[in-house]
């Protein structure tokens, strides 16, 4: 259960809670992963791994959208080989990737650009060399006669594809990669004991953050993202607090149907706890329950934080009516109201069981084609 009042951004406006927070990721030759092979991932393409001899082909797969280097002035043949050849340890880290999911909603001028100012800054910021594919999101349509487009799964997103060493320009005016960028890499303590990567990450993710809602409010898209944690909005208020449930990982999912483990049923016990907190904090807010009661409920907290942690409600609560009154915001539903799923109907059940069988039967082509492709590269 989502928090009893309308999760707000810093500056008042309602958050999106679908859009998923920046993923970022290193790969590690230790780990059998090439930095080539990302690139030929991310850019859907057919390259070669001058190292090894092997080839990369992704170029069958059709949902690419744009694909642009920043801060190298090669392709991205040169770029990635270059990569591989400044690392000569088995267990080097030849690249770092990243998954920035992209709202639906801007046009795809706005994505581009959006994607583009994120990796100049990121150039500029640590001299790194960045590579930047959006991608499509399945089911994809654009009608090529009235221009209307279906959005599928609204799944946008972008892959960035980053050097672990800045670009340096040498005498004769060619490019290398030298130095490694330590503060992006470098998970030891400083003087005061600060992580320096763990900062940086921070910093490149409320840049991101920034840059987002700065794209949604020219095109006056009425939401913001808010990718900081539920510890942090629950501190300003903005969000009822909640238990952290644990992450599964690919092996629980791999588990049978209705298989039961320890940590799926941790978990159902956390969002139950945090359902029922949450209903108290509605009951406190509507004055059903006085605050005393609920600090009572509270094991951790004292009452003076009870009552602190309320106060922020209500302001953040405050400026969201006063948005609304004034007509800047749409009213949202009443907390109160339970969604009821709308009964399908028999054409969207056969619409449904379409969309599955395209997939199933593009799942089987991808799959063939990946058989053949190792065949030859056998």
């Amino acid at each position: 259960m989502s928090a009893p009042f309308a999760p707000v951004s810093r500056d008042g406006w309602p958050l999106n809670d679908t859009i998923g927070r920046p993923n970022t990721r290193v790969v590690k030759r230790s780990e059998g992963k090439s930095a080539v092979r990302a690139a030929a991932y991310q850019a859907r393409a057919c390259l070669d791994d001058q190292r090894t001899g092997e080839r990369f082909d992704y170029s069958w797969r059709d949902d690419l959208e744009a694909v642009e280097i920043r801060g190298w002035d090669g392709d991205m043949v040169s770029l990635w080989n270059a990569a591989e050849r400044a690392e000569n340890r088995k267990n080097s880290q030849t690249a770092r990737t990243s998954t920035l999911p992209l709202p639906a909603d801007l046009s795809d001028e706005g994505r581009a650009a959006l994607v583009r100012r994120y990796s100049k800054w990121l150039n500029d910021e640590y001299g790194i060399a960045v590579m930047s594919a959006i991608h499509r999101p399945d089911g994809y349509k654009r009608d090529p006669e009235t221009g209307a487009v279906d959005h599928g799964n609204r799944n946008w997103h972008a892959h960035l594809i980053e050097t672990t060493r800045r670009v340096e320009t040498g005498a004769d005016g060619t490019q290398r990669l030298g130095e490694k960028a330590r503060e992006l890499s470098d998970h030891s303590k400083g003087k005061n004991g600060e992580v320096p990567v763990k900062e940086n990450m921070r910093k490149r993710r409320d840049v991101w953050c920034e840059m987002m809602n700065d794209a949604l409010e020219t095109e006056q898209i009425p939401y913001r993202v808010d990718f900081s944690s539920y510890a942090e909005q629950v501190e300003e208020g903005r969000r009822a607090p909640q238990e952290p449930t644990q992450h599964l990982g690919p092996e629980h999912h791999r588990a049978a149907k209705g298989t039961t483990t320890r940590k799926k049923t941790e978990n159902q016990r956390r969002r139950k706890r945090n359902s029922v907190h949450a209903r108290a904090v509605q009951s406190v807010l509507e004055g059903a329950m006085p605050i005393g009661a609920y600090a009572a409920s509270a094991e951790e907290q004292t009452e003076r934080e009870i009552e602190e942690f309320f106060r922020k409600i209500r302001w953040s609560m405050r400026r969201v009516n006063a948005r609304q009154k004034a007509g800047a915001l749409p009213r949202e539903r009443s907390a109160q109201t339970t969604s009821r799923q709308t009964p399908k109907t028999e054409e969207q059940k056969m619409e449904n069981r379409r969309r599955a069988a395209i997939t199933r039967r593009a799942n089987e082509r991808r799959k063939s084609l990946r058989e053949k492709s190792d065949d030859q590269n056998r």
